[in-house]
């Protein structure tokens, strides 16, 4: 497991990791720096959506829970699950599955688990299918190239865990895309 500093943390409400924590998570991100070694390590958060792993950079994540109420939104796009109200904020529910292309929409009940990505003044909640947990891994594990890292595709890497293989998000380029989508909606204008 990696050391980072304290002061930042991810809150984990209403959701049990299968290999046990909850409360509030250590953030480092891809960017991190193992305490130990000194090294530079990947840390994520390992998501699947549609059977498929993905991993988001942990320094993105503020938040995970389970789904609220969606009030849905008309004439939004499809991944454009609907709009919570979070602490007195609309708030953008994205269908993570959908927006990257995958056939399949999801089921959402009270059990579906939302992450709450930031970057900069941009925030999103995103509906994923499981929260596997943080992944810590070094930084030679994390590949890039490939034709995934460019401004077409919402991917900046592939990272090679023990379990297999998992996608790493291209965070805050998905934030900075949903985002104009998710602000038109939240100010009451459709996308």
């Amino acid at each position: 497991m990696v050391a980072v500093p304290c002061c930042s943390h991810v809150c984990v409400d209403a959701w049990r990791f299968p290999r046990g924590g909850s409360g509030c998570l250590d953030r480092g991100g891809i960017k991190a720096m193992d305490a130990a070694t000194g090294n530079r390590c990947c840390q994520v958060l390992l998501v699947k959506v549609q059977g498929r792993s993905f991993a988001m950079d942990l320094s993105c994540i503020e938040r995970v829970f389970l789904l609220m109420d969606l009030q849905t939104v008309p004439a939004c796009p499809d991944y454009m699950a609907g709009l919570m109200n979070y602490h007195g904020q609309g708030l953008a529910v994205i269908d993570l599955g959908l927006w990257l292309g995958l056939p399949d929409a999801s089921f959402y009940d009270e059990t579906t688990p939302v992450v709450l990505c930031r970057h900069d003044n941009r925030r999103a909640a995103f509906v994923v299918g499981d929260v596997v947990g943080v992944e810590s891994a070094p930084a030679a594990a994390m590949q890039t190239g490939g034709g995934l890292d460019t401004g077409r595709m919402p991917f900046c890497g592939v990272l090679d865990l023990a379990g297999g293989m998992a996608l790493c998000l291209d965070m805050e380029r998905i934030l900075e895309s949903v985002s104009r989508v998710g602000q038109g909606v939240a100010n009451g204008h459709a996308a």
